[in-house]
């Protein structure tokens, strides 16, 4: 879990210095202005200020400029949502007989390489190509409700799913999920009980519809930037540091509509466990945007002014302008299923495991009850 959050932290800090259709982020401002009443020396004085902001706002956009190609890591990002948006999955509670009411939450990850070795090095790795295919979503279903539909067809079920949280993993990062769903599943081959050991709960094809909305906000603090300036006239001494900050906040906007086809059997040991396996593909439409606006600011610090002449300080501004839209995911994603259920009479809990081609995959937690 450590390595996922340390993908998600850095690749999301560069996310900002471009993805598709963008050359890169540059950061422009206007500089601190200071006022003592001597218009001679505010001239002076805010010259050299003005060389001093031009000189850390060239080191600010230089810090960043090999960031210029993302479209990996924003396709990344993107695949991270879809695979998380199938939130309280059915999977291990196949075959009911009337009703079942589910709730979960998925965690998807888009990763570059599943070799552990490989994050070792990771900011390595992002520092010298500046672009990574990685990727981390989190899909949430408050309600996935499903009842058979034996009056169209026998072995027929329909489900529909719902959800919308806001989620604050850290104090710096706030994320909002909405997830709609409809599914229907048919069984080809009816559970068999073979003893009380085993049961074979039955084959089944599923498909639907999702759609997921997921904002990612995220406030990134960045290294800032210092020069000196100095006026040295005489009777006049005066000097200070112009500091630029260009910490940012970061939204990221993912709306994606997922098409799965999945074919799933399960066995169940013992009525209490439940093994579940299966194979499918989704197909995957939509968009994200990434929008960047500045968070930091331009002041002046260290401030000698022996003469105590300097009457106000204006702080400078900030602006970023390498904001991203129109980043698609992959459209099809082949992936093999699997997971571990519990059974407590008719309540369920089910930990599925999927893994996509690609070095992807998605881990949840699903509890429900089924009549």
């Amino acid at each position: 879990m450590r390595k996922v959050l340390k993908i998600f932290l850095i690749g999301t800090s560069f996310m900002v210095c471009g993805s598709e259709g963008v050359s890169g982020a540059t950061i422009t401002g206007s500089a601190s202005i200071i006022f003592t009443g001597n218009l001679r020396l505010d001239s002076a004085l805010n010259d050299q200020i003005g060389v001093a902001f031009d000189k850390a706002m060239f080191d600010a956009n230089e810090s960043i400029a090999k960031y210029s190609d993302q479209r990996d890591l924003a396709r990344g990002f993107g695949n991270a949502s879809v695979f998380s948006s199938q939130a309280a999955t059915f999977q291990g509670l196949q075959n009911y007989s009337k009703i079942a009411v589910a709730t979960g939450v998925m965690l998807g990850v888009q990763a570059p390489s599943f070799d552990p070795n490989y994050y070792d090095g990771i900011e390595d790795d992002i520092e010298v190509n500046g672009d990574v295919y990685a990727g981390v979503g989190v899909g949430v279903s408050l309600l996935n409700v499903g009842v058979t539909a034996n009056s169209i067809r026998p072995g027929l079920y329909l489900n529909f799913m719902f959800g919308s949280v806001s989620l604050n993993p850290t104090d710096d990062i706030n994320v909002s999920t909405t997830l709609i769903g409809v599914g229907v599943n048919y069984t080809l081959a009816k559970p068999k009980s073979g003893s009380f050991l085993l049961k074979w709960r039955g084959l089944s094809v599923g498909s639907g519809l999702i759609y997921h909305s997921s904002n990612i906000t995220l406030a990134l603090e960045l290294d800032s930037f210092s020069e000196n300036f100095l006026v040295n006239q005489p009777g006049v001494l005066i000097g200070g540091t112009i500091d630029v900050d260009p910490s940012l906040l970061l939204e990221l906007k993912s709306k994606t509509v997922t098409i799965p086809l999945d074919i799933t059997t399960s066995i169940q040991a013992l009525q209490l466990l439940n093994f579940a396996l299966g194979t499918g593909i989704d197909f995957n439409m939509g968009k994200t945007d990434i929008i960047v606006t500045a968070d930091g600011d331009i002041a002046v610090s260290n401030i000698n002014d022996p003469g105590a002449l300097i009457q106000t300080v204006t702080p400078g501004l900030v602006s970023v302008d390498g904001s991203t839209k129109g980043v698609s995911p992959s459209f099809a994603r082949l992936r093999i299923m699997s997971g571990l259920g519990f059974n407590f009479g008719p309540a369920k809990l089910d930990i599925p495991i999927r893994y996509y081609f690609g070095a992807g995959a998605s881990f949840g937690l699903t509890a429900g009850v089924v009549f």
